[in-house]
């Protein structure tokens, strides 16, 4: 089964990702990064841009990695982007 980890990219970094687990396939590592994301919408510091981070899914074969803008994933849920989802303002 192919393995996969999530990483946060946020204020232009990428942090730390944890341990690599085994995913069915790519579709399916997908629908379980847009699960961590609306997992970190849902409980959004207001002092923190969220809507300036992503996810990024990496997978085990080296293949270039998948970028979920997490703006992208509060439209697809008609989120409100209220203050815990606002952009950095410059």
């Amino acid at each position: 089964m192919p393995r996969y980890r999530f990483r946060l990219s946020l204020y232009e970094r990428l942090l730390d990702g944890g341990d690599w687990v085994e995913i069915a396939d790519a579709a399916s590592a997908l629908g379980a990064a847009r699960r961590l994301a609306r997992a970190l919408l849902d409980l959004a510091d207001p002092t923190v841009p969220w809507m300036d981070g992503a996810l990024v899914i990496e997978s085990g074969d080296g293949s270039e990695p998948v970028i979920l803008p997490l703006r992208d994933v509060a439209a697809d849920l008609g989120m409100d982007p209220g203050p815990g989802l606002a952009t950095t303002r410059h």
